[in-house]
């Protein structure tokens, strides 16, 4: 019995051991990671999409809106017609391969009975301007953490875009799009526009600019109609672009704010600034 004891006991022993190792070797690669691999989720160098939307706005022309996103904790594209509830995925600075799915399109739905059979449709996007748009510090001028700072829009208007699902309307715009846009620098890229501009000179930002409003333009013509409807997409992304001096988005950001403790510690929080899409037509050109 002494024996079946002491043998048990001494296995005991060195389960309890290898467990310890094991836990030990974990924690020391995982201290190892976090002050490399992973350490820019720590530096401030995440950016965090959390409770971003848009509203619609009433003008001139009535339009059905839509939104895709894919869902990364369901696994799954989802689709909803209430937009000021999207919510953006978050920006991995590290890894980027991970940003894949960071877009979303925004569907515009025009009836064909409410335009001509050619012209141009204008997609106006506003932004709150009761919001700060720069914030200061020792090290000079910071950009906001505001939803415009950071997103860039591109118009893209084609009748075989359309899908019957949400997944296949999502990859439709963003599989043919996504590397393009994403390589995008500057203000009007294509059609493609940001509302802010820092302007940057070494370590020292000079200036930080941003509009209250932009405007995609959609030109359209007969072909473009889907059955009786017209469809337009706003894909909506992160700008990652820098032009010459002027760092935008998030390059901007990560440049003003690196080494700062007044930004959450796991990764930039920006709340919405983003609040509404206007649809007009361009008289002048639409007749």
């Amino acid at each position: 019995m002494k024996s079946g004891g002491a043998k048990t006991s001494a296995k005991l022993k060195k389960e309890i051991i290898k467990r310890i190792s094991v836990m030990l070797i974990s924690g020391v690669l995982l201290i190892f990671f976090s002050g490399y691999s992973f350490g820019w989720f720590s530096s401030n160098k995440s950016v965090s999409g959390a409770g971003m939307g848009v509203g619609v706005r009433r003008e001139s022309i009535d339009v059905e809106f839509e939104y895709f996103r894919y869902d990364m904790n369901g696994q799954r594209y989802v689709s909803a017609n209430d937009l000021s509830a999207i919510e953006f995925n978050q920006y991995d600075l590290v890894f980027r391969s991970r940003n894949e799915y960071t877009p979303v399109v925004i569907r515009l739905a025009i009836k064909k009975i409410e335009l001509p059979e050619s012209g141009t449709l204008i997609a106006s996007i506003y932004r709150d301007e009761d919001v700060p748009e720069t914030t200061t510090s020792s090290a000079g001028k910071q950009m906001s953490a505001y939803s415009s700072s950071v997103m860039r829009f591109t118009p893209f208007i084609n009748s075989s875009y359309y899908g019957a699902t949400a997944a296949t309307q999502f990859t439709n715009v963003h599989d043919p799009n996504f590397a393009t846009v994403r390589g995008y620098t500057g203000d009007t890229q294509n059609g493609s526009q940001v509302f802010t501009t820092v302007d940057y000179t070494g370590s020292t930002v000079n200036d930080v600019t941003k509009k209250s409003v932009i405007s995609l333009e959609f030109p359209y013509e007969q072909e473009d109609f889907d059955g009786d409807k017209v469809y337009a997409y706003v894909y909506v992304t992160y700008d990652e672009g820098v032009s010459g001096s002027n760092y935008n988005g998030l390059v901007g950001i990560y440049l003003k704010t690196a080494g700062f403790t007044s930004i959450n510690s796991d990764s930039i929080q920006f709340v919405n600034d983003f609040v509404s899409i206007g649809v007009t037509l361009d008289t002048e050109q639409g007749g």
